[in-house]
């Protein structure tokens, strides 16, 4: 007696490029990096810790030497921040992002309102933005971003925390420095990658932040609320300035001549760049990468390999989160 075949799903019937299409499409469907203009889903934003980190000590000295050094200014933030740009950019540590707005300003008719955001179309803005990093992404957060503000508060700036972290590519980060900017609410402190590097050099969290989330509620528990705004403009001018990485100036710097700075370099030390793993494979030079970001705040690369005119498969590897990339627009 012959034997029942066991029942077979509709997939398995489907033939082989048929199943492999259809796996690539969900995979595709996952990716961060193809599905930027997806609505997250709501996340409730932490304020405080249960515990509060304690004050490190002769953090006020250190404050104020910082203070020395960003006095006369000179740093790209003092003259390209987010306030003077007119625009939610937060890392202009070169001309781009700044040159970029006017741009934008100038193809929307003068001004950036929402009106034109809305009508503009996504290539009129890829274009416009470029270089900019992560151009292509951007365009997309820009304008899932004006339609939901569109749609869902009425054309307004959300004045909640947790409302803009509703919005693609507005992470913590974006948000606080927003509220700041906009509606001079001090909610929170704007940690970027400069805050979360340096604030750590210099021995402020025991033990050391890994996230620049830790690191805000740990700064939120002792930091005065009046230096909340101030802290930000102040580290992003320091790292740009004195304290880069790499190429920290740890010589010229007040705070280690101090004694003040657990951190610092020894005499003639350098700072160098950490070596991505693979770097030391070679490349063709008929090899074209391309970087994007995805809203989890990490950035992706795509390696598109053309050789002898056919395409091999795209490679994706996941880099280290630096500057949270959490928010981008």
């Amino acid at each position: 007696m012959a034997k029942a075949k066991p029942p077979t799903s509709m997939q398995s019937k489907l033939p082989l490029t048929t199943q492999k299409a259809a796996k690539d499409k969900k995979l595709k469907a996952k990716s961060p990096v193809h599905d930027a203009a997806k609505p997250k889903k709501r996340k409730i934003i932490v304020r405080e810790l249960a515990i509060p980190h304690p004050s490190p000590p002769k953090w006020e000295e250190v404050y104020a030497l910082i203070q020395q050094h960003r006095a006369d200014g000179g740093a790209p933030v003092d003259t390209m921040g987010c306030d003077l740009a007119g625009v939610g950019e937060d890392d202009p540590k070169d001309a781009a992002c700044d040159a970029a707005v006017k741009r934008l300003r100038a193809v929307l008719g003068g001004s950036i309102t929402l009106p034109a955001l809305l009508e503009a179309p996504i290539e009129l803005i890829r274009e416009t933005i470029y270089p900019v990093s992560f151009y292509k992404s951007k365009a997309k957060y820009i304008k899932a971003t004006v339609s939901a503000l569109n749609e869902e508060f009425d054309g307004e700036v959300p004045r909640d925390v947790d409302d803009l972290c509703s919005l693609t590519g507005i992470g913590p980060k974006m948000a606080f420095l927003i509220l700041q900017v906009a509606w001079k609410q001090n909610d929170g402190i704007c940690v970027d990658t400069h805050v979360h590097r340096i604030t750590n050099l210099l021995g402020w969290h025991s033990p050391p932040t890994n996230t620049p989330e830790q690191t805000r509620l740990n700064l939120q528990s002792w930091l005065p609320k009046s230096h909340w705004q101030d802290i930000n403009h102040l580290l992003v001018g320091f790292g740009q300035t004195i304290c880069p990485e790499p190429g920290r100036k740890c010589g010229s710097c007040n705070v280690n001549k101090a004694g003040l700075c657990p951190g610092a370099l020894p005499p003639g030390a350098k700072t160098t760049t950490k070596k991505k793993r693979g770097s030391t494979k070679r490349k063709r030079k008929d090899d074209v990468e391309e970087s994007e970001e995805g809203e989890d705040g990490a950035e992706y690369t795509q390696v598109k390999v053309v050789r002898n005119k056919r395409k091999a498969t795209k490679k994706k590897t996941k880099k280290e989160n630096i500057e949270d990339l959490e928010d981008l627009v």
